[in-house]
């Protein structure tokens, strides 16, 4: 896990004793599809019909504009300890289908909306920088070979 400042503080007050809702629950269920060299959530495969992949510079950028999620759009209360619970159910669905390969998930928060994004890992390409705490807003990532639960808890120990 790697977070910012601001998300450490942000995390000191997440309550991760919540139950996935069940909106975003199907969304991690449903898994990925593989289409033009990236993949994307299967829930969201039909919304992205007509967006094409040669519209990025690479396929990071494509994956994580099809695979955001505005948490608020699926769950009103406790945004982010909902992003969280996504990313652990997404995580799991992934590790069922792509054990060896690496999936990334960010979660971004400002005083409006808390965002999921979700990407391959890939060794050329990334969606963040390197300095977290460059960013404005709150942001964490992990990776799916993260417990993620655990990860959190061992990066509030250390601030």
């Amino acid at each position: 896990m790697k977070a910012n400042t601001a998300m450490v503080t942000l995390l000191k007050s997440v309550d991760l004793k919540a139950h996935l809702t069940p909106t975003l629950m199907e969304i991690a269920q449903k898994g990925f599809e593989f289409r033009d060299e990236c993949y994307v959530l299967r829930a969201f495969v039909a919304k992205s019909l007509n967006i094409l992949r040669s519209s990025f510079p690479d396929r990071t950028g494509y994956e994580c504009f099809v695979n955001s999620l505005h948490i608020e759009d699926y769950a009103a209360k406790t945004p982010l300890a909902q992003a969280i619970l996504l990313l652990r159910g997404l995580f799991d669905t992934w590790r069922t289908i792509m054990p060896t390969d690496v999936l990334v998930g960010i979660v971004s928060a400002d005083e409006f909306s808390v965002v999921v994004k979700v990407h391959l890992r890939r060794p050329a390409e990334a969606w963040l920088g390197a300095n977290l705490d460059a960013y404005e807003n709150a942001i964490m990532s992990f990776e799916s070979s993260d417990d993620v639960f655990c990860e959190i808890a061992g990066n509030l120990a250390a601030s």
